[in-house]
């Protein structure tokens, strides 16, 4: 079957293909907290409201779209069904930018990484090689936040965070989810992740057979008709493993730090990363591009994790 673009739930034939890469399944083992689900119920005339549990459920990893045969935009329908639950971010600080975007290739690290004071100035001085400059205000990330919460933000907000992007010539996000907003908001301009960045800048030639590559979810699942032919080739000639499914989508090592507090109780964030780790056998080192997919995959116990900027 030929994949229409952008298709609604009306689109579900209820097939649950989905289904076999969604995270949240492999953890709770109830359909309704699945797209599957979700696209049944809403067919028969629910409203959002009647599937918060469900809608806040999802990690918006995005693993479930790129396997669909009937090419229902998932995330972004799930992301939009959240947001019309109704409820409002709370007023973001107002930004800390001291100098214009214009013709400047940015580094958005996202709340992740600054918190690994190190590692971020580890990646900032790779990325600066390549002539990106870290971002210095965390408008863009807060917003994206935001939306990943499900939380709609103020016009003053996404105000604030379009101006801090405005004129930029490049981006390079850190959070994968942020990713397909950048796009939308600055259409034509060239948003990519930090694991392909970094790899395109060197950092492949470092990996080893043996290695396991965590890619991040959130990046990949968004652009995946790109990206695939980019990953399957770093994979084919390092050797390594990586965490994509034979469908070729991503699978992330847990829940984001917004979404923690949303989950069902059923759901084990912990056994997520362990279930990903058990995937990969007992690899040499697991490099990971998300920097909350390094924290899940050390909290779970991994020996050696690596953030994907320690390769150059």
């Amino acid at each position: 079957m030929k994949k229409n673009e952008k298709n609604g739930y009306e689109s579900c034939t209820g097939c649950a293909v989905c289904v076999l890469s969604c995270p949240v399944w492999a953890q709770t083992h109830d359909l309704m907290m699945t797209n599957a689900g979700r696209a049944k119920a809403l067919q028969a005339g629910a409203a959002p409201e009647d599937i918060r549990e469900s809608l806040e459920a999802c990690l918006l990893c995005g693993s479930c779209a790129p396997v669909c045969p009937s090419g229902v935009d998932t995330l972004t329908l799930t992301a939009s069904l959240r947001a019309g639950l109704g409820r409002k971010a709370v007023p973001a600080a107002p930004g800390s930018a001291s100098f214009p975007a214009s013709g400047l290739k940015l580094f958005i690290p996202g709340p992740a990484l600054r918190s690994e004071g190190r590692l971020l100035a580890r990646t900032a001085a790779a990325l600066e090689k390549a002539g990106f400059s870290v971002s210095p205000d965390d408008a863009l990330s807060a917003l994206g936040a935001d939306v990943d919460a499900g939380l709609a933000p103020s016009k003053e907000a996404v105000a604030a965070a379009l101006a801090c992007g405005a004129g930029a010539a490049a981006f390079v996000s850190g959070e994968g989810f942020l990713l397909r907003y950048l796009r939308t908001w600055f259409p034509g301009v060239k948003a990519i992740g930090i694991g392909e960045a970094v790899l395109s800048a060197g950092g492949r030639k470092a990996l080893k057979r043996g290695d396991f590559y965590v890619v991040d979810a959130r990046a990949f699942n968004a652009d995946q008709a790109r990206l695939v032919k980019f990953y399957d080739s770093v994979r084919k000639s390092a050797g390594c493993s990586m965490s994509t499914t034979l469908q070729r989508a991503a699978m992330p090592a847990g829940p984001t730090l917004a979404q923690k507090s949303r989950l069902p109780g059923n759901f084990d964030a912990a056994a997520q990363a362990r279930w990903l780790l058990g995937k990969a056998g007992s690899p040499a080192r697991v490099v990971a591009e998300s920097a909350e997919d390094m924290q899940a995959l050390r909290a779970a116990g991994a020996a050696s994790v690596l953030h994907v900027s320690e390769l150059l």
